[in-house]
């Protein structure tokens, strides 16, 4: 085993490591660790901290690695058609229901704006590259989707907000937008083709739960 897949494991186990930890501690002892602006800061950090130390440690060449830059018009074109299209679907889904915008720091930072930005430079940038580089590009994304899932099973489990079939349903769900963010990153080569879709489906599926 060479020294960044090493490396790799180690963020990711550390990652999902950390956030079982704290999905523990908020579901079974509560406050503080279930304050709202807490849950945003660490949930942020343990998927921010591995990926940054993933790309100071093993890749050499950062200039624009996050794909902000590259690309970005077409990344960005992907993405609001990504966008549009998950948006008319959950409002189909969600018909009859009233939409309100949630209200609250901690939800807008941790929900909808910095938790998607920081999965998708996790996910889409470090594990999504460094799977391409040690296995074929279909099995990296497949890989790369589940274990973007499989991240949000610990506080939906022992939380009981999703449960059995809903539960398995959510996390379905979760792989075939991982799969749909990782596809549209790999063709476009930027970050923009996923992150806008996935800010706006959460702004919009949130909007409808208030």
């Amino acid at each position: 085993m060479n020294r960044s897949t090493r490396l790799f494991r180690w963020c990711v186990g550390g990652m999902f490591a950390a956030w079982t930890l704290w999905s523990v501690l908020m579901a079974f002892v509560g406050e503080p660790f279930s304050l709202p602006l807490l849950r945003a800061l660490v949930r942020v950090s343990v998927v921010l901290i591995p990926a940054l130390a993933y790309v100071h440690f093993v890749v050499k060449d950062r200039e624009d690695f996050w794909a902000f830059r590259h690309n970005w018009r077409q990344g960005l074109l992907v993405g609001t058609v990504l966008s549009s299209l998950f948006f008319v679907m959950i409002v189909a889904q969600n018909s009859g229901r009233i939409f309100s915008l949630p209200v609250g720091f901690a939800v807008w930072f941790n929900f909808i704006i910095v938790s998607p930005l920081v999965e998708e430079m996790m996910f889409r940038r470090v594990i999504l590259e460094h799977l391409k580089s040690v296995t074929s590009t279909s099995r990296a994304i497949l890989l790369e989707s589940l274990l973007f899932s499989l991240l949000h099973l610990p506080w939906w489990f022992l939380s009981g907000k999703q449960q059995g079939v809903a539960l398995v349903a959510a996390l379905v769900s979760l792989f075939v937008y991982g799969v749909v963010f990782s596809v549209a990153v790999h063709y476009t080569k930027s970050i923009w083709a996923a992150l806008l879709p996935h800010w706006i489906n959460n702004l919009v599926i949130l909007s409808f739960s208030t």
